[in-house]
């Protein structure tokens, strides 16, 4: 909801759900609730569909969960120089990172956990599996954002897991039986993506 005592700058009211607040704080290596603040954008988009042509910082992220809701307050300024924002208009608020970072996805399938956490398979320079502790932030589009452990570009086994340990020798699918006359890749081997 906007809400104003100026017609000129206008207040955008809205909550997050406190996992919304937390998992991008722990992302972030425990940053503050002003540094958090400053990481993200608002965008509005009106009742019409159409997306507000003005951007704002977060002004306030509150400090306290409202417990009848497990949300947090936040409130971002937004300029309204055409007035086209009017004082108690329902809007719905957009939150994006102020700086799109790029990071790595991995299916969901091909990352594991045990006690110490999430890891993937891949498949380095010699053919080896390796295995690479990853730490992930949310799911998206059937795929885990990769935070750390993972550069972009490696060869990571997305199958038959069950059938590989670390330090075995990898056949890329295209190169599985060549030389041997078979005329299909070896459906034991594990799938390489890259």
């Amino acid at each position: 909801m906007a809400s104003t005592n100026s017609r000129r700058l206008l207040s955008s009211f809205c909550s997050v759900s406190d996992r919304a607040v937390l998992e991008p704080r722990d992302a972030a290596g425990g940053a503050s609730k002003d540094d958090l603040a400053s990481r993200y954008t608002t965008t509005l988009r009106l009742s019409t569909g159409q997306a507000y042509a003005h951007k704002a910082p977060i002004a306030f992220l509150g400090s306290e969960v409202d417990e009848r809701t497990g949300t947090l307050p936040v409130r971002a300024l937004f300029p309204n120089p055409d007035l086209l924002l009017i004082p108690g208009q329902f809007v719905t608020a957009l939150v994006a990172e102020t700086v799109r970072i790029e990071r790595p996805t991995v299916p969901l399938d091909a990352v594991q956990q045990d006690r110490e956490g999430k890891y993937v398979m891949l498949d380095d320079a010699d053919k080896k599996v390796v295995q690479r502790r990853i730490t992930v932030s949310e799911q998206a589009r059937g795929s885990w954002i990769v935070e750390t452990g993972l550069g972009g570009g490696e060869s990571l086994i997305v199958d038959r897991l069950q059938n590989i340990t670390e330090g075995s020798v990898v056949e890329n699918g295209a190169d599985a039986g060549a030389g041997d006359g078979a005329s299909a890749a070896d459906t034991s081997q594990p799938t390489v993506s890259k």
